[in-house]
């Protein structure tokens, strides 16, 4: 244990002193922040953003008949303004002017409505839930942007490499290694500090998310249920959006370990870190591709497990379980091929 001990620290202080490991997490961490806070959200709406807060301001709440009939009587006013005003008739300047004004405030009524009444009835199929109308625009925006925890994905992409591959590169093993029982002492300290390394940034990645998104948006409470969230009206967990965000951070940074494992594999077994670097992505997008086109089983690939809170939109308290143990499972069994497939390669 003690010897274990010994070689953890030592593999930890080669990482970040001698093969400046510090700069690569200092410097992913500080990308994902300058994006986080420069980059203006893409996402296009064809409606009047203010408008539609106005409106989920006067209906919002738990769902109702009531409510939907409300909406649907005020985007029936708004298209019979819109569809029945008839300009070509009127000579009058003024009025002319008039009625184009309450034409263009019905039309920017009517687009904001019609999305307000798509909402309205996403809620209405998971009713059960006791779903909340509530502006969500911008909550959508984060999710679909910080999801996919990148930064630290990217971070065991070429952490992971450095670290197996480091005393190879620099004609190390054949002191380092003379022995089996060295070997193995070696080859388990560097997969601890892989492991350590890789679960601390993802964690730090996912609090990083959490502050930025409480500087660069207010998108009001996140205790309302999940399916309140347009895109996750097929939910089936009975949670509240920040407990759903929790348990996905938490996958996350089970998942990360998985990943090492992976990466320690093809590490061990290509010997060349842009190899490495690019068998892991295709790996990655060939299972998120999979998951995408067959859902019911996407809770059996890692891509599922790191997509974040995008990755339950159909998922139930079961699927969690079934991919929380695959996970554990997984982990277990990549950490006894790649422990024993760098003792057999070293």
């Amino acid at each position: 244990m003690n010897s274990i001990f010994t070689s953890y620290k030592y593999e930890l202080k080669k990482l970040f002193v001698l093969r400046k490991g510090w700069m690569i997490i200092l410097c992913l961490l500080l990308a994902q922040l300058a994006i986080a806070l420069f980059v203006k959200p893409s996402q296009e709406y064809v409606f009047d953003k203010k408008l539609y807060a106005e409106y989920v301001e006067v209906y919002g709440g738990e769902y109702s008949e009531e409510t939907a009939v409300s909406i649907n009587e005020e985007l029936q006013a708004a298209d019979k303004i819109v569809n029945e005003t008839d300009l070509s008739q009127i000579t009058d300047v003024e009025q002319i002017e008039i009625l184009s004004e309450q034409m263009i405030l019905a039309s920017m009524k009517r687009n904001a409505l019609s999305a307000l009444q798509s909402k309205y009835t996403e809620l209405s199929k998971c009713e059960e839930y006791s779903p909340v109308l509530t502006y969500d625009l911008e909550l959508n925006e984060y999710i679909s942007r910080f999801g996919f925890n990148w930064a630290s994905i990217v971070c065991m992409l070429i952490i992971i490499p450095i670290l197996m591959l480091g005393d190879k590169n620099c004609g190390m093993e054949q002191i380092l290694f003379p022995t089996s029982t060295g070997r193995k002492t070696i080859v388990c300290a560097k997969l601890l500090v892989g492991s350590t390394v890789s679960l601390f940034m993802t964690a730090v990645c996912s609090v990083l998310q959490f502050i930025i998104m409480a500087i660069r948006w207010d998108f009001g409470e996140l205790n309302v249920p999940i399916q309140s969230v347009s895109g996750f009206g097929e939910c089936k967990i009975n949670g509240g959006v920040l407990t759903c965000m929790v348990i996905c951070i938490a996958i996350q940074i089970l998942s990360a370990a998985s990943f090492v494992m992976l990466i320690s594999i093809l590490s061990s077994v290509l010997k060349k870190e842009p190899a490495v670097i690019s068998a892991a992505v295709i790996i990655i997008l060939i299972g998120n591709f999979i998951a995408e086109k067959y859902p019911s089983i996407s809770m059996f690939f890692l891509s599922s497990a790191m997509s974040g809170i995008c990755s339950i939109k159909t998922y139930s308290i079961m699927h969690l379980l079934i991919l929380c143990s695959f996970l554990l499972f997984k982990t277990i069994v990549l950490s006894i091929v790649a422990r024993y497939i760098a003792c057999r390669k070293m």
